[in-house]
């Protein structure tokens, strides 16, 4: 990557999830990071597969290094990083159907949801009282302030 700061944002949407497609790809997943998808959820297995290979798609491009060479590491909070460079910063969020993959060279943070009716409550209790003041003023965009927050 070069001296500005690059930032770049994947997505995939993965609607019906073809299982020999998903079998193509589950045996270009590194042994180590099997093990990890093996105990997720029946739902989120496909997700966390394909964000591993598009993480390591995208860093072998940029490093000029076989995918199959590439080793996941956790840092002192939990975020992943791969092994030896410290110039590219990821970070991946999966919810329903979309998988998202947010690449920089600084650190960067990511996160999809998928929108349903919240529980207001939640405002109530956890967030300051003016967020929740402003949620709950309007009824009919409370739901819209509540994500907006």
């Amino acid at each position: 990557m070069t001296n500005k700061t690059v930032h770049q944002i994947f997505y995939i949407q993965l609607n019906d999830i073809n299982t020999i497609q998903y079998l193509k790809c589950w045996n270009l997943v590194p042994q180590e990071r099997r093990k990890r998808i093996e105990i997720a959820p029946n739902f989120q297995k496909a997700l966390i597969a394909y964000s591993d290979l598009l993480v390591r798609y995208l860093a072998s491009n940029n490093f000029n290094i076989p995918a199959n060479q590439i080793v996941f590491k956790k840092g002192e909070y939990g975020k992943p990083y791969i092994r030896g460079f410290p110039n590219f910063q990821f970070s991946v969020s999966h919810a329903g159907n979309l998988l998202v993959v947010f690449v920089s060279d600084s650190t960067v943070g990511v996160d999809t949801e998928k929108i349903s009716t919240p529980n207001l409550q939640i405002a109530t209790r956890f967030f300051t009282k003016n967020e929740s003041d402003y949620i709950h003023s309007n009824p009919l965009l409370s739901a819209k302030r509540f994500y907006e927050i």
